[in-house]
């Protein structure tokens, strides 16, 4: 039995999860159903974020975070330098979300795949929580 470490909704009827087997599976809720599972990562899947209700991103052990398309199982793009932890990413605003790993947030623009800010903190960061389109903590 393999044990799932992120849940995250899409829609009313939709969930992503992600789990120890570097996979995460896509979820028809109303009829209890694995829709598809998307594979790529080479570590255990840590974190999930809604882009969209066709979009996800994950961040796993592989040091890797990887921007999902649920609905074709497809990698459309790969973030960050792959030296940095991924404890969590989470969804700021229109073509934004932060991922935290380490004692750094990152802040990535989807469209582009770029870092576009980097915030030092002073401990170990293990999530970020948007509290609206301006503030994060």
């Amino acid at each position: 039995m393999d044990v799932v470490s992120t849940i995250v909704a899409l829609d009313s009827n939709h969930f992503a999860s992600g789990s120890h087997d570097n996979n995460i599976k896509y979820w028809n809720d109303s009829s209890e159903t694995c829709v598809r599972t998307l594979v790529g990562h080479t570590g255990s899947i840590k974190a999930l974020a809604a882009v969209s209700d066709t979009e996800i991103v994950s961040g796993s052990d592989d040091k890797v975070i990887r921007l999902w398309n649920v609905s074709t199982g497809k990698c459309l793009r790969e973030f960050g330098s792959k030296s940095s932890l991924v404890f969590s990413v989470t969804y700021i605003c229109e073509g934004f979300f932060l991922s935290c790993g380490g004692n750094n947030l990152k802040l990535y623009h989807i469209p582009s795949g770029t870092c576009v800010k980097s915030y030092e903190t002073p401990r170990i960061s293990l999530a970020v929580v948007r509290l609206d389109d301006e503030r994060f903590v």
